[in-house]
């Protein structure tokens, strides 16, 4: 077997565990960084909510386990929210509501930028 042919195979071995190696690094070192910069992250997470639906179906799931598995019955100001909340409800059957279009463009704008404001 031709010397070179042998010192390319091995080299080429090298060349490609090496590069693997920086790959890693590299990408290790770009999430760190990418996950100091807060608006960066902040970005990706409003547009993963926005445009992804697995994320927003994988956050619901987990605040609803969340409320599910948390007791608030004797938590003095869940109940003031509570009674709120059904004061609320109590005005808003009184009125005559709109119906509100939720595949209108319009409408998914406004939310998407309550959304975003309050980020």
């Amino acid at each position: 077997m031709d010397t070179n042919a042998i010192i390319n195979a091995a080299m080429q071995q090298l060349v490609d565990t090496v590069a693997d190696e920086v790959i890693r690094k590299l990408k290790a070192e770009g999430s760190a960084q990418f996950t100091l910069e807060s608006e960066l992250l902040n970005a990706a997470i409003v547009h993963a909510l926005e445009y992804d639906a697995t994320v927003r179906e994988s956050i619901r799931d987990m605040v609803t386990d969340t409320i599910d598995n948390t007791n608030l019955s004797d938590n003095s100001e869940f109940q003031d929210l509570q009674r709120e909340v059904e004061s609320l409800q109590e005005k808003v059957e009184e009125l005559d509501p709109a119906v509100i279009d939720a595949d209108d463009s319009d409408f998914q704008d406004a939310v998407r930028s309550v959304i975003r404001n309050n980020i």
